[in-house]
């Protein structure tokens, strides 16, 4: 075995150990899913390539050429989930599964001439790949923490080097220069840069044990000297479609094993859903009963007074009673509003909303938070519910609260919308520490927090309130640059 050959043996073990690391996070986070099945597709990629060289066997090409069709897609939704975007550029992801995954069938299935499929695939890799490396620059310059900055530097390079070095066999000898085998070296840096990133920047998650670790190399180093002993010992057989075939039924396996999940998690997202709001329901009618019994014993003391019967310690108490008792009975009719978000709309100030929750909302901050507020002047009245976006309001301001471990700032803003003047837009902003990119994406998602005792409902809630109301909600965040979480409402017609 040449040098060339040896390095893309560890390449392959390398990537199949990660994979095997990315699978075992795979449940806590979509970005690992994503990368595990990247890295198997790099895998069966790299290792057809080998073993077409150890054999000289023309059906590893056809392995080789189906997966490497199918890595732009993959690279890019990879890279769209960790810049935070991947919902953002859903449309774009869906085109390019259908592009590289209909060249990836017709490059094996259907018989096309050579010199077709490899401009086609070179051309869209590197227009994938060149837009996948703007997206990893923006980020890199948005984020301002050290750690994010590195990692982002690393998977960039490792694009730039994969794409351009690693697909360099294949375009040299077409244009009939000279085959350097700089794929193989170019896949072993991409693997050296992947590992640094996952293993020193925590690409991965939190730190990866070293038991694990060491499980995940050795599962690995077994299984490509058995795969290479597979392939010297039935050479000339049909190992090589046996194997290609095994490698793309893992592939798909896998992908469906997640699309299951993911079901499931919405499944039991729905009940959970159900639950709380049966459980709403549930605890309305529960205090709506000794309300009415409270509110019908007031009005009795009341009609008691009224007659001249004596309740002079009583008296100075009863209307301030009975003033309670039709404002719990009011809260508990939003509090039902609140679990099925059905806004009663009217004509609203918006900075009358703000102004009245901030005066109160004010002492509720931690006293080294300092609390602004910059309401536009002269903003068009909004036809919103008052209550429901005062207290998504009330949950916005507790987030950027919890955000805040010591002292800052908090800005609370109203203005028009920027690319509509037919929008008015409340805004919550925090100089805390800012949002994990791979969990913004999904803080809106009931139940999904980034507070280890949090509910996971706040976010969540302002969401569902927004597009009652015919606008939406949107987050802006990066890694030590804070949070601005923004609503937007109609105006009123």
């Amino acid at each position: 075995m040449q040098l060339h050959q040896a390095l893309s043996a560890i390449a392959c073990a390398g990537y199949l150990a990660f994979a095997i690391l990315a699978l075992r996070r795979a449940s806590q986070s979509p970005l690992a899913s994503a990368l595990a099945v990247l890295l198997l597709a790099v895998f069966a990629w790299s290792f057809a390539q080998l073993a077409q060289q150890l054999t000289g066997e023309r059906q590893w090409a056809l392995v080789d050429r189906f997966f490497a069709s199918l890595l732009p897609a993959l690279a890019l939704l990879v890279t769209g989930l960790f810049v935070g975007r991947a919902k953002a550029l859903r449309r774009l992801l869906i085109g390019a599964y259908l592009a590289f995954g209909s060249l990836a069938l017709l490059s094996t299935f259907v018989p096309l001439r050579h010199g077709l499929w490899w401009p086609l695939l070179l051309a869209g890799a590197c227009v994938t790949m060149a837009y996948a490396a703007q997206l990893l620059v923006a980020h890199a310059r948005r984020s301002v923490d050290p750690a994010e900055r590195a990692r982002t530097r690393l998977l960039l390079i490792a694009i730039v080097i994969a794409t351009l070095v690693g697909s360099s066999d294949l375009w040299l000898d077409k244009v009939g220069l000279p085959r350097l085998r700089l794929s193989d070296l170019g896949m072993f840096m991409a693997m050296a840069l992947f590992a640094t990133a996952a293993l020193r920047l925590d690409l991965l998650g939190a730190a990866l044990p070293t038991p694990v670790l060491a499980y995940a190399a050795l599962g690995a180093v077994a299984a490509v000297v058995a795969y290479l002993a597979a392939v010297r010992r039935w050479h000339g057989s049909s190992v090589p479609a046996a194997l290609g075939a095994a490698s793309t039924a893992l592939l798909i396996g896998f992908a469906l094993r997640e699309l299951g999940r993911i079901r499931s998690l919405a499944r039991d997202q729905t009940q959970r859903l159900m639950l709380f709001g049966r459980w709403s329901e549930q605890l309305a009618h529960d205090l709506k009963n000794p309300l009415a019994a409270l509110k019908g014993a007031v009005q009795f003391l009341n009609e008691e007074h009224a007659s001249g019967r004596s309740h002079d310690l009583q008296a100075s108490y009863l209307g301030f009673m009975l003033e309670q008792c039709n404002r719990l009975q009011h809260n508990v009719e939003v509090y039902q509003r609140l679990a099925k978000v059905e806004p009663l709309l009217a004509q609203v100030s918006l900075n009358d909303v703000v102004a009245h929750v901030l005066a109160l909302q004010g002492f509720a901050l931690k006293p080294a938070i300092s609390l602004r507020q910059v309401l536009g002047e002269g903003l068009p009245d909004c036809r919103i519910d008052r209550n429901l976006v005062a207290t998504a309001l009330e949950n916005m301001l507790q987030n950027a609260d919890e955000a805040l471990s010591g002292a800052g700032t908090v800005w609370v803003r109203t203005e028009l919308a920027s690319e509509s003047p037919e929008a008015v837009v409340l805004s919550v902003e925090d100089d805390g520490p800012g949002i994990d990119p791979r969990l913004a994406e999904r803080v809106t998602e009931a139940f999904v927090t980034t507070k280890p005792g949090g509910s996971g409902l706040g976010l969540a809630f302002a969401a569902r309130v927004a597009k009652a109301h015919g606008g939406r909600l949107s987050i802006d965040t990066a890694l030590g640059r804070g949070t601005v979480v923004r609503m937007s409402f109609p105006v009123a017609g």
